[in-house]
């Protein structure tokens, strides 16, 4: 009966290990296979020096029209929510 105690008192602790760290364990993010084309924009129309962040492996990339990829908004994911990166890079000015 004392083993199993034991058993179960080492899981538990494993368990509560796992669980303060998977806040901080690195997540492995695919990279985006449009990054080519979002570093093309930033070359092209990127004034904010926040958007050569956008090029960071955490980060996802929208394209406002699929065809023409003339826009693109970089975000993150924080838990369930996106977080966007400054503003959309773009061809368009925007006041």
């Amino acid at each position: 009966m004392f083993r199993s105690i034991s058993e179960a008192a080492v899981l538990f602790g494993l368990l509560t290990v796992f669980l303060f760290l998977k806040p901080i364990l690195p997540r492995r993010v695919e990279p985006s296979a449009d990054r080519e084309a979002v570093e093309q924009l930033i070359a092209r129309h990127g004034r904010d020096p926040l958007n050569d962040f956008a090029l960071l492996p955490d980060k996802y990339h929208h394209f406002y029209g699929t065809q023409d990829r003339k826009c693109v908004i970089s975000y993150a994911l924080w838990r369930d929510i996106a977080v966007t990166l400054a503003n959309p890079i773009s061809q368009f000015i925007v006041e």
